[in-house]
């Protein structure tokens, strides 16, 4: 064994633990977010915060609830960690009213203020969810929408404007969209297991294509009312779509793709009988549907290998209509504005579409770099890709099994 076989293997070595430690922290550190509304009326201020059941059972230890619901613990960690100040005085909190709605926990009251300037303090659940982004917003006493603030563990203080230039809107929606795809670990997982499995700068192009034409069509059905779908379940099925394509990648350089393909098959036949059985989990339905499509691509890419590449467009744009439906819950829950709809959606997909083509390009360039510079061995080209593949698809098969029985 020569030294620079010794010095490759270390580098797989390292990227293995860099990749255990990465999922490590997915494990703890799962991302989440809550969102609240400020409406200001005569009478004093309306907040609604809202966050979702899953995300807090899946957090709070039940050794921890001492007894208490999990909706008396959303109660309580608002009340003590969620707050608005006039001039540093706190506003007096009335009408607190607790509602479990569609797998979402929410709190509203009513804030009467001494006149100043409102300051909001929020550090509600950052010490069960560090990685939690809080999107507030602002909105007049008719609904119209004003401002919004995007607020993590470094940014808990927002300084409450009293009103917004309209033609900032589109802007901010788009800062919104490039903060949400940065943040949207699992959206991340997902374009990391494309740039795994294509090679080259066309097919590379056309798969991200799929992806974004798939995720910006049901984006704008889910937002603009026309379609909605069970939040638990797309978060649950965008875990499964990383498993997938993650698996792919480990299987495809070796030609195995009919037994991935059975294995997807029987994997599905048992997951959707389960589910059904216990009448928990996901529906059976979308599994079986979900599972044969990609048998079905599997088989039709082993059939005709040259062709492959020609084909992944088709799974991305499926999937990306699953992530897209992701993007959106956020984008509902944070509401859009009465006017002006149709230039803040797109400015929200545009931010989202920068902050993804900006990710793939630093990744392309860097490993690009990297292996003009440092050349690695093709057998550790292929173990490195094997080995963060074989990381996604244990992180995409977590939050699967995480999100779909929770």
């Amino acid at each position: 064994m020569n030294f620079q076989t010794v010095r490759w293997v270390g580098r797989l070595l390292a990227l293995w633990l860099l990749m255990s430690c990465m999922t490590q922290q997915a494990l703890a550190h799962t991302t989440g977010e809550s969102y609240s509304t400020l409406s200001m009326r005569p009478t004093g201020v309306e907040v609604a915060y809202s966050l979702r059941l899953s995300v807090l059972t899946q957090l709070v230890d039940p050794g921890l609830l001492d007894g208490r619901t999990p909706r008396q613990v959303f109660q309580q960690k608002l009340l003590n960690h969620y707050q608005l100040f006039a001039d540093g005085t706190a506003c007096e909190r009335r009408k607190i009213t607790v509602t479990e709605q569609q797998d979402f926990l929410r709190m509203s009251f009513q804030a009467s203020c001494p006149e100043g300037e409102i300051t909001l303090v929020n550090r509600a659940f950052y010490d069960l969810l560090p990685d939690q982004l809080h999107f507030a917003r602002l909105v007049d006493a008719n609904g119209n929408f004003v401002a919004e603030r995007v607020m993590d563990t470094s940014n808990t203080h927002w300084l409450v404007p009293t009103e917004v230039p309209e033609q900032t809107l589109p802007w901010r929606y788009g800062q919104l969209g490039i903060s949400h795809i940065l943040g949207g670990y699992d959206h991340l997982a997902f374009l990391a297991t494309v740039l795994l499995l294509v090679s080259g700068l066309r097919p590379l192009v056309l798969a991200i294509t799929g992806f974004t034409l798939g995720h910006s069509m049901t984006l704008t059905l889910a937002v603009t009312g026309l379609v909605a779908l069970d939040g638990v379940m797309i978060e649950a099925l965008i875990g499964l779509t990383i498993a997938l394509v993650a698996g792919e990648a480990i299987v495809a350089p070796k030609g195995h793709r009919i037994r991935y393909a059975a294995v997807i098959l029987v994997a599905g036949l048992l997951v959707s009988s389960s589910a059904a059985l216990l009448a928990a989990g996901p529906s059976p339905l979308v599994i079986i549907g979900v599972t044969v499509f990609y048998g079905c691509y599997l088989l039709a890419c082993a059939q005709r290998p040259a062709l492959a590449w020609r084909l992944v467009p088709a799974v991305t744009f499926l999937f990306g209509l699953i992530h897209g439906f992701g993007f959106a819950s956020s984008l509902v829950e944070i509401g859009l504005p009465t006017t002006r709809l149709v230039l803040s959606l797109l400015a929200f997909n545009l931010g989202i579409e920068l902050g993804q083509l900006a990710i793939v390009l630093v990744t392309v360039v860097c490993l690009t770099l990297l292996q003009r510079y440092q050349p690695m061995p093709p057998v550790a080209v292929k173990v490195a890709r094997a080995v963060a593949a074989s990381g996604l698809m244990a992180l995409g098969v977590f939050w699967f099994v995480l999100r779909a029985w929770a």
